[in-house]
């Protein structure tokens, strides 16, 4: 994946968490008066396998404060999961997909999709 593409599956995904994260909103304006919300407390990465070329797949998992958790991989820009909180607070994966690669690469219906695949 060339850096471009990978900063464009990165913005994607912090974009949509941001939109997606249930927190509490402490709106403040950049210099551009753009509205920024809160930001990402913790971003860990996990290897996700391999894709047939050969080349790494990552998984980013990013958490909030309040614990709303996305984990996204580097293939397509692909959210594999996100958990949010339902009315009672508790947590859950409202995401549908797989949850290895290999069932990405073989019986995907592009669950998760944000961009197209590379």
């Amino acid at each position: 994946m060339t850096p471009k593409k990978f900063i464009a599956n990165a913005f994607s995904a912090i974009l949509l968490f941001t939109i997606f994260s249930c927190s509490q909103k402490t709106e403040q304006q950049n210099s551009a008066g753009v509205l920024i919300a809160d930001t990402i407390n913790t971003l860990t990465t996990v290897p996700f396998g391999q894709t047939p070329e050969g080349k790494a797949v990552t998984l980013y998992t990013l958490k909030n404060k309040n614990g709303v958790e996305m984990s996204v991989m580097n293939y397509g820009g692909i959210i594999v999961s996100l958990k949010v909180p339902d009315k009672d607070g508790k947590m859950g994966d409202v995401v549908l997909g797989f949850d290895s690669l290999s069932a990405y690469m073989r019986n995907n219906p592009f669950f998760g999709a944000l961009i197209g695949l590379w």
